[in-house]
């Protein structure tokens, strides 16, 4: 979270003040609390279709992580192989180095 400016600083002040003030004026005073019925509004729907599409992203990330791994694979045999000396000899020689 970014810092409060001092503006911000002073309005919680001036907030804090103002609850003190009710409540030493008022210390009998009762809040009345509303409650809300959390339902939804809109049917939710089960369908295939809906579900295919809701986790169209776990594709991806399948996919991502499929390629990535065979690269890190691939990197780790090309390491492997490069530690060997023979195999560095033929490189260089490929090369004409």
């Amino acid at each position: 979270m970014p810092p409060k400016t001092k503006e911000q600083k002073i309005l919680a002040r001036l907030h804090r003040l103002q609850r003190l003030q009710n409540f030493t004026q008022s210390p009998t005073r009762v809040v009345e609390t509303e409650t809300v019925s959390i339902t939804p509004t809109k049917p939710i729907e089960t369908s295939e279709e809906n579900l295919a599409e809701n986790y169209s992203y776990v594709y991806k990330d399948l996919r991502k992580i499929l390629i990535l791994a065979s690269l890190a694979i691939a990197t780790e045999i090309i390491l492997s192989l490069t530690s060997s000396f023979s195999f560095v000899k033929l490189i260089l020689r490929i090369f004409n180095i």
